[in-house]
């Protein structure tokens, strides 16, 4: 299981990653990231109710969680991901769903050789940010 202090668990933290991130998706996958200015990296997962029943969203919870711990230390330090299950990974084993994260964090730029690497966002930057959202971000855990 993925180490409590790298997951995301207050609904601010994954609505600043949904509104001011960028995203990256497949058919199985979406991936949010937003960089932070803390030395931490951080995610959380997110599976809605077109993917199935209770019990289908949380198997396809535990398999995200399960695919992001193996590959967490390939992802430099200085971002927030939120990892969005789509209603292809319901069907999907934990190899498949391994393969499709670590394609899309590559897209993404989360996934460096140097475990001490920071962040650096792909060409396009950051949706905009209001005023004040820098201090929302540096506050939030």
């Amino acid at each position: 299981m993925l180490p409590r202090e790298l997951r995301l668990r207050e609904s601010r933290c994954f609505q600043l990653v949904y509104r001011y991130g960028r995203s990256w998706s497949d058919l199985r996958l979406v991936v949010h990231a937003l960089p932070r200015q803390e030395p931490e990296k951080r995610f959380g997962f997110a599976v809605g109710k077109k993917v199935g029943g209770a019990v289908q969203r949380n198997r396809v919870r535990r398999l995200l969680r399960e695919a992001c711990r193996a590959l967490a230390p390939q992802v430099p330090w200085g971002v927030d991901v939120v990892i969005a299950g789509r209603v292809g990974a319901a069907e999907a084993s934990l190899a498949e769903l391994t393969v499709a994260m670590r394609s899309l964090f590559q897209q993404a730029g989360l996934w460096s050789e140097d475990p001490a690497a920071r962040y650096r966002l792909p060409a396009g930057g950051l949706k905009s940010r209001p005023r004040g959202a820098e201090e929302k971000l540096q506050g939030s855990h």
